[in-house]
């Protein structure tokens, strides 16, 4: 019968591929995936999206003393999302954020964290580990707020650096040879330039890092980039209508053109406004900014794109200079930007979107749940209906986890899987109909990870499911080839 389920909603997913963009939402639901009396915090880069119906989530818990710890969990469209894994309980850590790459030859996740006035990076080439762990800025200057995106060939990243009684943007391109770090010189931040917030994106592998600069005596949001990945650095202004901009969120589509969501107000305690800003990856030039909040009071915004370019924003409410729990989902998807009041909490902040394969969308943020409201911020979750609730008992299973990679693949592609116990284990192909195709293994194999690889060079384009069999415990994920 959960075969059957899972086919019924591959089905659905290819449908969803032809629905408006505004059905995105529609079949999502509430969840809260920390349960806990430990409170927890993300940032806008807790989320990282790829390959197909899977996120990554990185976040903080608090700890004894000060400081947070950091924890990673990872979420599959079809299996829900698995336990918290604990990356570094044992010292003080801040701000962790997330970015992932899945191609044909690689499958690489990286969170990026501050902890002694450092940037450390966390490193693993599967959501089930290992994770290795290194100090990457070691700096004698006090390194603050990192953040990560994955361009085609390198993870970049950026954060603030205070070097030479001044606040400057770093920038770091990590997963060659060898790591390049620079200062990006020109960058004005202010005095105080340690709330900056950089925002950073890779077009390819040309980087764009969003933060708050000063320029006229006020805050605006600064665009550093380099036009190819060798070139200097060019630094531009991206206005609004507000007086004040304090942060902004980006995203991109297939064809290389940047959307922008830059939260700000009119002055210390005014009410919030979010507007949207697209720039043409060919020409270089922005669009005229659009208010997308309307006549709602709200900030930190975080945007996401569809593939055919309708944008979604979520944004927090603010009353004054204090979140007032309202959570807000603006679409442009009609032409316009319109507006929905998603959520209402005692508190909620920060609001952060990802994209699960174009038609499915994901929201985290953090509000008070429990008794305890005051302290007890957890983590909650608006997205497709699936078994995502941490109050579910995890039953101990012989076949202790499986993925497969590449995925998308065009020729061949490894299935790696773990037993926990000696068993009898077959690996079997299906395609979309529910027909056997080929049968890869079904011997006895003993504890431990185990793989096998699928070579169908003269399948036709389509999605498959492998289906793992181990004792009394059935697994089936699915595979998409394209040639």
């Amino acid at each position: 019968m959960k075969y059957v389920t899972r086919m019924a909603a591959c089905l659905l997913l290819l449908l969803g591929l032809y629905l408006p963009a505004s059905a995105q939402f529609e079949n999502a639901i509430w969840d809260t995936l920390t349960a806990d009396t430990v409170q927890d915090a993300l940032t806008q880069k807790a989320l990282a999206v790829n390959g197909y119906e899977e996120f990554h989530l990185a976040y903080m818990k608090s700890r004894p003393g000060t400081g947070w710890n950091i924890y990673y969990r990872f979420f599959d469209l079809y299996d829900g999302m698995l336990p918290e894994t604990p990356l570094v309980t044992d010292r003080p850590c801040f701000g962790p954020v997330v970015a992932s790459r899945y191609s044909d030859n690689d499958y690489d996740i990286v969170i990026l964290f501050e902890s002694s006035e450092d940037i450390f990076g966390c490193i693993a080439h599967s959501p089930f580990g290992p994770w290795d762990c290194n100090d990457i800025s070691n700096s004698e200057d006090p390194d603050l707020f990192p953040s990560v995106a994955y361009g085609h060939n390198y993870y970049h990243g950026a954060w603030i650096t205070y070097t030479n009684s001044q606040y400057k943007i770093i920038y770091l391109r990590g997963g060659g040879a060898e790591p390049v770090i620079e200062v990006i010189e020109d960058s004005e931040l202010g005095p105080f330039g340690s709330g900056a917030s950089p925002f950073i994106i890779a077009v390819g592998d040309v980087p764009h890092v969003f933060y708050r600069g000063v320029n006229a005596g006020t805050y605006h949001i600064h665009h550093a980039f380099k036009p190819h990945p060798d070139s200097s650095w060019s630094i531009e202004y991206v206005m609004t209508p507000n007086i004040d901009d304090y942060s902004a969120s980006a995203d991109i589509d297939g064809l290389g053109n940047i959307y922008l969501a830059i939260s700000g107000n009119e002055g210390f305690g005014f009410p919030g406004h979010v507007y949207y800003r697209k720039r043409d990856h060919d020409t270089g030039q922005w669009s005229t900014p659009q208010l997308v909040t309307g006549q709602n009071s709200a900030t930190n915004a975080s945007i996401m794109t569809r593939f055919e370019g309708a944008s979604f924003i979520v944004s927090c409410g603010v009353s004054g200079n204090i979140y007032d729990g309202h959570i807000y989902l603006s679409d442009d998807s009609t032409g316009s930007f319109q507006t929905r009041l998603l959520g209402v909490y005692q508190s909620a902040t920060p609001a952060v979107i990802a994209n699960v394969i174009g038609e499915y969308g994901v929201v985290v943020f953090d509000a008070p749940i429990g008794a305890e409201e005051e302290r007890n911020i957890e983590i909650v979750y608006y997205g497709p209906d699936l078994p995502t609730s941490v109050a579910d008992e995890i039953v101990p299973k012989n076949l202790a986890f499986s993925y497969c990679y590449p995925n998308p693949f065009n020729s061949s592609v490894r299935i790696v899987f773990g037993i926990s116990r000696p068993s009898k284990v077959s690996v079997e192909i299906f395609d979309i109909l529910g027909r056997k195709v080929e049968t890869l293994s079904d011997s006895y194999r003993q504890a431990g990870d185990c793989s096998v690889t699928w070579d169908a060079p003269g399948k036709p384009t389509g999605i498959y499911f492998y289906q793992i069999k181990a004792g009394a415990n059935v697994e089936t994920r699915k595979m998409l080839l394209l040639k």
